[in-house]
């Protein structure tokens, strides 16, 4: 399965996984010229942003790394257009999440509040 192919299988099932815990899903992939977003959802007075990674031989440890301070800024950026375009969630609380897969076993791990929207690097 080549990478583009293991990513949208990953979002697919972040995106069950998040319904699954009561996350209404607003879009996927949105894309603007700063940056996208994987999974735009809400949930509790929250608008979560959703990072997710699906790989096969990497382990949740090289989060870190994977989102490093230019991956995030791309996101908050991509995140600030959206809301500059849907002004309904203005007084909405936001939150910047990941979601791990493992697309092999289609389990994941979704970690809350993952990262702000400052870069400290």
């Amino acid at each position: 399965m080549n990478t583009h192919r293991r990513g949208a299988r990953g979002e697919s099932i972040a995106a069950r996984h998040l319904l699954r815990d009561g996350y209404r899903i607003i879009t996927q992939n949105f894309k603007s010229r700063r940056g996208e977003v994987d999974i735009v959802c809400e949930k509790d007075r929250f608008l979560v942003f959703v990072e997710v990674k699906a790989w096969r031989s990497l382990g949740i440890e090289e989060l870190g790394r994977a989102i490093d301070c230019r991956k995030r800024r791309r996101i908050v950026n991509a995140a600030r257009v959206f809301l500059g375009q849907h002004r309904e969630y203005e007084d909405t609380l936001i939150r910047f999440d990941v979601v791990f897969v493992h697309p092999d076993a289609e389990t994941s791990e979704h970690i809350e509040g993952a990262f702000d929207g400052e870069c400290r690097e």
